[in-house]
This record gives structure tokens, C-alpha cells and sequence, in this order.
């Protein structure tokens, strides 16, 4: 009798658990919501960016814009992207992974640009082998 109720209790806690850190089917799954929000993070930095260059930008329309680019390319509308998007911040356990991997990625992403445009390149000038350039 004691081993059947705590069989029954370690089921009903298995049971009980096994659905909390899963996204709903209707909802956007991680991998596209991680996704999205790497490019609205991309389209978030080029508008600034601009805006910093022409003070004649306004940065909220124009993510505003991005926004609505980035889910149509996705194919998602506005009220599936912010229903998502409030299902994960409310569960955190869900949303942690994602933004770990957004992080990860705009990291490895930036040193990646760094490398890009200092390679090859020393105080701005552009460093080559003598033997590489005209006339040697």
C-alpha cells in the first residue's frame, strides 16, 4: 500500500511538471521566436545607428516599420507575435534559453564584424605585404 502511494505521488508530480516548460502549439515555438528576435535586435541597432547620423529619422516609427517587416517576412501576425511574446516573458524558464542564445550569437556576431573590419587594417591603414602591392 505505502509503495502504490508513492508511486501515485511521484506520477502525479511527473505528470504535473512534464507540461510546464513546454511552449502551446498555436504559440511561436523557440526556435522561430529566437529568430525573430535576433533580427528585430538587428533592425533595432541599424535604426539606431541611423537615427545617431540623420536627426531627421524618427527611431520609434521607424521600428515600427522593422517590426511589422520582420513578421511579415516570418509570416506571423502582429497579435500571434505579441501573444508569444507575453507567454514568454511570463515564463521565464522558457524565454532564459532563448536569450542566452540571443546574447551568444550578437556576441560571436560582433567579433566576428570586429575581426572583419580590423583585419588586414593597423591604425586605419591598410597594412599588406610589400610584396603584394603595385610596383614591387
Amino acid at each position: 500500500m505505502k509503495l502504490k502511494l508513492i508511486l501515485a505521488a511521484l506520477l502525479l508530480f511527473l505528470f504535473s511538471c512534464s507540461g510546464k516548460n513546454k511552449v502551446p502549439s498555436q504559440l511561436i515555438q523557440p526556435r522561430q521566436m529566437q529568430q525573430m528576435m535576433m533580427d528585430l535586435l538587428i533592425v533595432d541597432a541599424v535604426n539606431t545607428q541611423r537615427s545617431i547620423t540623420d536627426t531627421t529619422i524618427k527611431l520609434k516609427e521607424y521600428n515600427v516599420a522593422s517590426l511589422k517587416r520582420v513578421l511579415q517576412n516570418y509570416k506571423v501576425s502582429p497579435e500571434l507575435f505579441y501573444k508569444s511574446y507575453d507567454f514568454y516573458l511570463n515564463n521565464p524558464s522558457i524565454l532564459k534559453p532563448i536569450a542566452d542564445s540571443l546574447v551568444a550569437e550578437a556576441n560571436r556576431r560582433s567579433t566576428q564584424a570586429y575581426a572583419d573590419t580590423t583585419k588586414n587594417n593597423f591604425h586605419g591603414n591598410n597594412i599588406q605585404n610589400p610584396k603584394q602591392r603595385p610596383g614591387y
